[in-house]
């Protein structure tokens, strides 16, 4: 007992030294700040390991070689994509905690969010101007898939998932746009649902099932927040994974 505590007392001690060695190293505090996170991470992973056995799925997924033509910027358009998809499901958890989807409510508690709430006005402006660049880059990656002729066999499948994403992005903008409850949001949702109720045969039910009846209220609000916050996010998450199941099934073609 008492030599594996002298064992203890020693290890610690060495541990004490090379800590303070380090510090007065140039460049020292780096170096350790290095150590400390890469002898964390391996017992994180080691612990992980040693239960779930994760390590070796993991290396199968991650452990894939990368070309040189996909190391290049103009060819990162899609995950880039796809993170600016990742922090919208962020900052959109963040907006739900205090908006209220009230006909009564929801202008001010969109005020609420900007003026009140510490880092509001951020994470509102980051969701905001990420939604139209997500459109931006996902209309690139597309134009530069068509041009190069990707989405040929046996890849077409991977096309139309990605039109589908583009789809549901879109309605991401759109039921987006109401929730707000601003003049703005409210005149753009009309004209869109005019345009909709025109379509021959079934315009009408289009415009009473998304709208919830002829002109645009709580009901309309209501189904627009479902759509945006529970629909949408289940949709584009399904898609996102159908699609890159399909890229890693297949692999990515290169430029013609």
């Amino acid at each position: 007992m008492k030599e594996k505590i002298k064992e203890k007392i020693e290890l610690i001690k060495n541990f004490l030294q090379t800590f303070s060695t380090m510090l007065e190293m140039p460049g020292g505090l780096t170096q350790l700040i290095n150590t400390l996170w890469m002898v964390g991470k391996e017992f994180v992973l080691n612990w992980l390991e040693g239960r779930f056995r994760i390590r070796e799925p993991i290396e199968k997924i991650l452990d894939k070689p990368v070309s040189g033509f996909e190391r290049k910027w103009r060819h990162c358009f899609g995950g880039i994509t796809l993170t600016l998809i990742g922090l919208q499901l962020v900052t959109g958890v963040f907006l739900a905690f205090y908006y209220i989807p009230s006909s009564d409510h929801a202008f001010e508690s969109i005020q609420m969010i900007t003026d009140e709430v510490a880092f509001g006005w951020l994470i509102r402006g980051i969701h905001h101007w990420a939604a139209y660049l997500i459109v931006v880059t996902m209309v690139i990656h597309m134009l530069k898939v068509f041009i190069t002729g990707s989405y040929r066999h046996p890849r077409e499948f991977t096309w139309v998932s990605g039109v589908l994403l583009l789809l549901v992005t879109f309605g991401f903008l759109a039921t987006g746009y109401l929730l707000t409850w601003s003049q703005q949001g409210y005149w753009a949702s009309r004209v869109a649902m005019g345009l909709a109720g025109e379509v021959p045969v079934v315009g009408w039910i289009i415009l009473l099932f998304v709208q919830g009846g002829y002109v645009i209220k709580q009901a309309a609000l209501t189904r627009f927040f479902v759509a945006h916050v529970f629909l949408l996010p289940v949709a584009i998450i399904v898609l996102l994974g159908v699609h890159f199941a399909l890229i890693r099934r297949l692999g990515i073609q290169k430029p013609l």
